[in-house]
């Protein structure tokens, strides 16, 4: 089945109805999409083929912005040292 290129890894979520293949190459991506888009089927239905952001990416977003929970309330310790009368 290496019509298209090498796969890497392939991930199915039935609850969300949807799966993720990876190939090796982006060239071979590019051509099961271009090739396969609006010609899948399964169980007669349509498969939507679309791309996804890759993990590498989503972890350096998240390594530059940091949890977001982290700096909910900056400058709040400030503020109760400068006035004692807010504790």
């Amino acid at each position: 089945m290496d019509t298209f290129g090498k796969i890497e890894r392939m991930r199915l979520i039935p609850r969300q109805k949807c799966g993720f293949v990876c190939f090796y190459s982006r060239d071979a991506a590019e051509k099961a999409i271009v090739t396969l888009h609006d010609k899948l089927y399964l169980c007669e239905k349509k498969i939507k083929l679309l791309w996804a952001k890759t993990q590498l990416l989503e972890q350096k977003a998240y390594r530059k912005k940091g949890p977001k929970d982290t700096d909910r309330n900056p400058g709040a310790d400030e503020e109760a040292k400068e006035d004692p009368q807010k504790k």
